[in-house]
């Protein structure tokens, strides 16, 4: 705030343009409100269209003190709170009406403070949560590069919210855009982060902190390079699990189904790529999803097609060996054609992604990426032109994996001042060369599929290391892992980082809302073994 401070002295010019932008504000805001005569198609847009030239009036012939009494006038009527490069905007449940203008004032605003612009130097990042410290805390990495939006919304409607929020402030941006820059849809030049706050970890290491070209660079300057370039608009995270691809009914069906846990046992000596024991509630069992889908409608991962793996899933929760359903909580592309995906997405979710906490029990579990592979299913992926992260460049979702899956190399920096970042890599089954054509022959005499795990022969598959470059490290439902030890062990023992920023990596007991975080000092030692246990 101390930026925004002016004299105390209000000009009248700038008073004038802050009781414009306020007038035309909230009229808008009372007339949606209001019930709809025939002619509110024409009057709401106008009043949009007025308080969006108002903004531009006020950007383009405000003095510098006039500026900061118009910014303020404007972040205190639209509830923002500007920290850094961080824009907290307060989405209140119950005023969110339509994602047509909810978003649309504090967008202008963002732009008349000059927060947003050329200080977002062409790329954003947007998360909604509702812990605002926690998410600052996990997202603190992710800000030193570049600035980010949190909605903010409290109590939590359920995760369905985060499409209605994204789609408001995507189309928000674009409008904005439209009107400052005078381009169409697919020309705004803005690359936008869609992100989970709480369970993802932002490497700031040197190769995820440069805008170089090839395959290294930050997160967007790898979406340019190595997507953009080639044709896709938005990139989404890959990862195991297909629980959320079927609907709840049909998942209950499987549950039902499903042999007792202990009465089918993998062959010794077999490998073990997939084997999750079953938890008292499985995830598949708590959230509500409406569309339903078989994993085998899924293309393969193109990564381990080409290596001959078998492209097969557990017959209870889906667990794949390929790395071929979508996380919803990482996306990144282009601002016009993500609006544009959201704005579907919302289109097809209807009533069930609103904020209304009017059936809070039901809200809490409907699930937002159920929707969001219904729609890439059913698009052919945006008609090309969305695709999954299949060989962890920029994302990776820690999931369906365990902690033996991983392996570290740290950091090095010889003589000649040259350095090598920290090297993750996963293990990951591949067949073996010289059983290459009889494997896809005979895979029925090797491989098996349960109900909770997949065997591999060893005399057809070996395991083999594949890269992780990628910037950003995500770990859903990290308090009910299966594993021994949580996968991220990695990333404080083996990575190291001894130059670089990992601290603290904050996470969300989904329980207790309990904030945890690692420690690593400048060693890389940790000083808290544990990350989180489930309770």
């Amino acid at each position: 705030s101390s930026r925004l401070s002016g004299s105390s002295a209000v000009p009248t010019w700038a008073s004038g343009v802050g009781w414009l932008v306020l007038f035309f504000s909230g009229a808008e805001a009372v007339f949606m409100r209001w019930p709809k005569p025939d002619f509110a198609p024409f009057v709401v847009p106008l009043l949009s269209q007025c308080v969006l030239l108002t903004v531009a009036l006020a950007e383009q012939h405000g003095h510098e003190e006039s500026h900061s009494e118009s910014c303020q006038s404007a972040l205190i009527h639209n509830g923002i709170e500007l920290d850094g490069d961080f824009a907290v905007l307060h989405v209140d449940p119950n005023g969110a009406t339509s994602t047509e203008s909810w978003f649309q004032h504090s967008v202008q605003a963002l732009y008349m403070c000059r927060w947003l612009g050329a200080a977002a130097r062409g790329n954003l990042a947007i998360t909604a949560t509702s812990t605002v410290a926690a998410a600052k805390a996990a997202l603190h990495v992710l800000a030193q590069q570049h600035q980010v939006v949190i909605l903010s919304i409290f109590p939590w409607p359920g995760n369905t919210a985060k499409i209605f929020v994204f789609a408001g402030v995507l189309r928000a941006l674009v409008r904005m855009g439209q009107l400052r820059q005078s381009k169409d849809l697919e020309g705004i030049d803005l690359n936008v982060l869609l992100t989970d706050c709480c369970d993802v970890l932002y490497r700031n290491d040197r190769s995820c902190q440069s805008d170089g070209g090839g395959g290294g660079g930050n997160l967007f300057s790898r979406f340019n390079h190595l997507f953009a370039k080639h044709g896709h608009d938005i990139v989404i995270s890959a990862e195991r699990g297909t629980s959320m691809v079927v609907s709840h009914a049909d998942y209950l069906e499987r549950l039902h189904a499903a042999q007792p846990e202990t009465a089918r046992r993998p062959p010794k000596g077999w490998l073990l790529p997939v084997w999750r024991h079953r938890s008292q509630t499985p995830k598949g069992a708590s959230r509500l999803r409406t569309f339903s889908h078989s994993p085998a409608e899924l293309p393969a991962s193109p990564l381990l097609h080409n290596f001959g793996t078998p492209d097969v899933c557990t017959a209870l929760d889906g667990d794949c060996i390929h790395h071929k359903s979508i996380n919803s909580g990482l996306v990144v592309g282009k601002l016009g054609p993500l609006a544009n995906l959201y704005d579907e997405l919302l289109r097809i979710c209807k009533g069930d992604c609103n904020l209304s906490r009017s059936t809070p029990a039901i809200a809490a579990e409907n699930s937002d990426q159920n929707i969001v592979v219904h729609y890439l299913l059913a698009s052919r992926f945006c008609g090309g032109k969305c695709a999954l992260d299949y060989n962890f460049s920029i994302f990776h979702t820690i999931q369906v994996w365990g902690s033996r899956d991983y392996r570290a190399d740290h950091g090095i920096t010889n003589s000649a001042h040259s350095y090598l970042p920290p090297r993750l890599s996963i293990r990951l089954p591949v067949a073996r060369t010289s059983q290459w054509q009889r494997v896809r022959r005979n895979q029925e005499r090797t491989v098996q599929v349960a109900d909770d795990w997949i065997a591999l022969s060893p005399s057809a598959y070996k395991l083999a290391w594949f890269p992780v470059a990628a910037c950003a490290l995500h770990a859903p439902r990290f308090a009910d892992t299966s594993s021994p030890e949580s996968n991220l062990e990695i990333i404080r023992s083996g990575l190291g980082l001894q130059t670089t920023a990992l601290s603290p990596f904050s996470l969300i007991a989904g329980a207790s809302n309990k904030l945890v975080s690692l420690e690593v000092d400048s060693k890389g030692i940790t000083q808290h073994r544990m990350l989180m246990r489930s309770e």
